[in-house]
């Protein structure tokens, strides 16, 4: 009966570390970064801003999605 609960408790801690542990992605728009993880990214915003007639204006700012749903955002 312990070794049930030990193993149970062994692959409840995989699956959190798998679902939670995030991977850092360098994007390629200008230098943003993105952790990764199955359940929610984080994303820190440092792109060139097309839309802007300015010359190197650059949009900053950080993202949060969980579950693929904007949760917070204040990227400018």
């Amino acid at each position: 009966m312990e070794n049930k609960s030990k193993f149970r408790n062994i692959i409840i801690i995989l699956l959190l570390f798998i679902l939670l542990f995030p991977i850092p992605m360098r994007l390629k728009d200008g230098g943003s970064i993105r952790f990764q993880a199955l359940l929610y990214s984080v994303t820190k915003v440092h792109r060139l801003n097309n839309d802007s007639e300015a010359v190197n204006e650059f949009l900053k700012g950080w993202k949060v999605e969980v579950l693929n749903l904007k949760v917070y955002s204040n990227v400018k």
